[in-house]
């Protein structure tokens, strides 16, 4: 028989053990996340700094543990528990490291919590190797970080430009980061080992096929680079001194795919020309007439020219002069003449004559109706009538010698009476002829040398040298 008093405690009684059979059946099997490890322990606890003592793992202030402790874990069926980790962070190698205990996995967590947020480009280096720093990392009670800060880059591709963050080291590093293949002949700009954070600005440019006309020779050469002379460097083409290209070496590549080179040189010519001298005649008393002597030698100058000739590809470009002086001054020339009259005879057909000059000219004839004016002139400028007996000379001799009796053998006595043209490099004379006379006497006679002679009496006004 059951007590009446018991009777009244046995539903407490069942539903205690109803109870304590449903938390010993929780119990069994604890869901444990140990630094994000998920294990399934079996279990006698209630509360989870009970279940974290039966665990064997010692917990520190820093640790996190979820549910706190003196909590009762049957209505938290999972004990996640996070150790603390003692953090050497550092931000650069030149600065030691900010200490950090913290039960937090992620590294970039840890750098933010320091004043350090990460920004695109950066990495981190877990004990000198690169990890995901939104990623937790393996638990250990000491950990190195590092923080390398990105370098900020301008990358032209030609077609555009864009900027990008890398913390590789180097400057190949970062582009294949970027994916970019980059092959022996592509253009970057620098040697790919250089070190990243030297650099701010990148080209990366393809290669392509380019014709280099250089030194006579036709060359085909992959060529990748921002500019002509870029690609000419890359293909061990230089320039020097006054070279050139086609384009020239600051422009982009040409887009026909030839380069010209054009090889320069220039030297400095100097060159001599004579300066002529001049000549002074000076009256010598004791000289006969028409006679010269040379009393004092000329000497021609001496003019150099410096000059600057361009040769392009072996050949003369241009040739200019750039300055000019006189390295010797030319010494005048002095030449007596003679003055000296002296009276000779010579026998003719027409008898002895005196005569005090003797010249050799060239003689022509003429006639009122041929001398080749455009009408007939039947008076000379003297005013005699055109006929036998009268001569024409140059303007120059008519002006001292109007007037002046002379005899022409062939032609015999005239006077010097009218004007010509004359002949250039000649002293000359027309033999003056009526129309009538020239075609019986003149024709098949004249032209010829002949010696003038000048009839006395001497004149009182002597033109002492003939033009």
């Amino acid at each position: 028989m059951i007590k009446p008093s018991l009777k009244k405690s046995l539903p407490i009684i069942l539903f205690l053990s109803g109870m304590i059979a449903l938390i010993l059946g929780h119990m069994l099997t604890l869901t444990v996340s140990l630094n994000g490890e998920i294990l399934k322990i079996p279990i006698f606890a209630l509360t989870s700094n009970q279940a974290v003592g039966q665990l064997g793992i010692q917990t520190s202030v820093y640790d996190a543990v979820q549910p706190t402790q003196n909590r009762w874990i049957l209505f938290h069926p999972v004990l996640k528990i996070e150790q603390a980790v003692t953090y050497a962070l550092y931000t650069d190698l030149q600065s030691a490291p900010v200490v950090v205990i913290s039960p937090d996995k992620r590294p970039g967590n840890l750098f933010a919590a320091i004043d350090q947020p990460l920004f695109p480009g950066d990495r981190v280096l877990l004990n000198g190797l690169d990890v995901d720093p939104n990623q937790r990392i393996p638990y250990q009670p000491n950990q190195t970080l590092q923080l390398i800060r990105g370098t900020t880059l301008m990358l032209d591709q030609g077609s555009g430009s864009s900027t990008f963050s890398s913390s590789q080291p180097t400057v190949g590093l970062a582009l294949y980061e970027r994916n970019l293949p980059i092959q022996a002949t592509d253009y970057v700009g620098y040697p790919l080992q250089t070190n990243l954070p030297e650099v701010q600005h990148l080209g990366y440019f393809t290669a392509a096929p380019y014709t280099i006309e250089v030194d006579g020779s036709t060359i085909q050469v992959m060529a990748a680079a921002k500019t002509t002379g870029a690609a000419l460097a890359n293909a061990g083409i230089s320039l020097q001194g006054l070279d050139y290209s086609i384009p020239s070496a600051d422009q982009p590549l040409p887009a026909n795919g030839t380069i010209q080179v054009i090889r320069v040189k220039e030297e400095i010519n100097l060159s001599q020309t004579k300066i002529p001298y001049e000549s002074t005649f000076v009256g010598n008393p004791e000289l006969e007439l028409d006679q010269r002597k040379i009393t004092k030698a000329g000497q021609y100058g001496v003019k150099v020219a410096r000059e600057r000739i361009r040769y392009e590809n072996g050949v003369e470009y241009t040739r200019s002069t750039e300055a000019e002086w006189t390295a010797a001054e030319p010494v005048t020339e002095e030449v007596s003449y003679g003055q000296k009259v002296v009276i000779n005879t010579l026998s003719t057909p027409q008898g002895t004559i005196e005569y005090w000059r003797a010249v050799s000219v060239y003689a022509t004839a003429y006639s009122p109706c041929r001398s080749a004016a455009d009408r007939c002139y039947y008076g000379t400028s003297l005013g005699l009538p055109v006929k036998q007996g009268v001569i024409g000379v140059t303007r120059a001799w008519y002006a001292d010698l109007a007037g002046q009796a002379v005899y022409v053998p062939g032609y015999g006595s005239a006077v010097i009476a009218d004007v010509g043209g004359g002949i250039p490099g000649k002293r000359w004379i027309d033999l003056g002829y009526t129309d009538d006379e020239f075609e019986s006497k003149a024709i098949g006679v004249w032209p010829q040398t002949v010696t003038m002679y000048f009839l006395t009496p001497v004149p009182e006004v002597i033109p002492w040298i003939l033009p």
